[in-house]
């Protein structure tokens, strides 16, 4: 129970993510569908299986394993904090969508050139390292416990995962995409506009009125219709107290 009251307090992106990580491993675990259906494939994608342009991010292993808990314990963690930084979940959803789209970028790049070792058919560590880098960067004075045991500066933890995985999973390029984009994400976010007074990632005008305006607008109209039901209770209730003065009088009257 006490787990469920943490997830709902998550914000929305955050939670959105958490029920489609763990709904597909869900999913495979029950051999529904299978982790070659959801893996990162160019030729796939090419001929028609637009969803691997997204499931990559989404999947860690069909195995259970530990690895698997810290690492949703990590992205949970970060994702909400960044989010509850940006002024709306559209905001955040953007940040990730250009973030997801650079590693993507590097992905097929790899792929075209024939570089094997950058062919990853699972993204999912890069969009954790992506996420993380941002995370320690946006709080950079903060601690994190790393393992139960481990009191780290956020800032340092990024390349503590590096170390990690390059000892006890061997791998490295997955993270390496992360903390690239991550980098280049923040710069261009935080670091670029201090210096030349424009903001490159800002979220596109469109799609800021497209979903966020006409919520706006609806808040700016539910006031004033507040304000004229409360309006219209306290004209009846000055009628009905009228009305009962009325009787009043004409009784004494008579």
């Amino acid at each position: 129970m006490e787990i469920l009251n943490v997830f709902a307090g998550y914000p929305i992106i955050t939670r959105t993510i958490l029920i489609m990580i763990i709904s597909l491993f869900v999913l495979m675990k029950v051999r529904i569908i299978h982790i070659s259906q959801l893996s990162f494939d160019v030729d796939a994608i090419l001929s028609g299986e637009i969803w691997r342009l997204v499931t990559p991010f989404l999947v860690y292993s069909d195995r259970f394993s530990i690895w698997f808990l810290f690492e949703l314990l990590f992205i949970s963690q970060a994702l909400s904090q960044i989010e509850q930084t940006y002024r709306s979940w559209l905001h955040c959803l953007w940040v990730i969508f250009i973030g997801c789209s650079g590693i993507l970028v590097l992905s097929f790049t790899f792929h075209f050139i024939g570089y094997v070792p950058g062919q990853l058919p699972l993204l999912f560590n890069s969009f954790s390292n992506f996420i993380i880098y941002l995370w320690s960067k946006q709080n950079r004075e903060q601690r994190v416990v790393m393992f139960f045991i481990f009191v780290i500066p956020l800032v340092y933890f990024p390349w503590i995962s590096l170390l990690l995985h390059v000892s006890f999973i061997s791998e490295a390029i997955n993270d390496i995409y992360g903390i690239f984009i991550g980098h280049v994400v923040y710069w261009l976010e935080t670091v670029f506009p201090m210096y030349y007074n424009w903001k490159p990632l800002e979220l596109p005008k469109f799609l800021y009125d497209l979903f966020i305006h006409p919520i706006h607008l609806e808040e700016e109209q539910n006031p004033n219709i507040e304000l004229n039901e409360e309006n219209q209770i306290e004209g009846q209730q000055l009628n009905e107290e009228n009305q009962i003065e009325g009787q009043q009088l004409n009784e004494n009257d008579e």
